[in-house]
């Protein structure tokens, strides 16, 4: 059984997030930042 972090739907549903999902999230939040960082610094 996997384990998740509830969240709530657009209907208000509860949807659950699994930790490799959560983890697949922080990647690409941590891929945005450093490509907004890389090109400000170019400037």
């Amino acid at each position: 059984m996997k384990r998740g972090f509830p969240r709530f739907g657009r209907k208000g549903e509860m949807l659950m997030v699994t930790y490799s999902e959560l983890f697949q999230f922080c990647l690409v939040i941590l891929g945005v930042v450093a490509l907004v960082l890389d090109a400000t610094k170019k400037k």
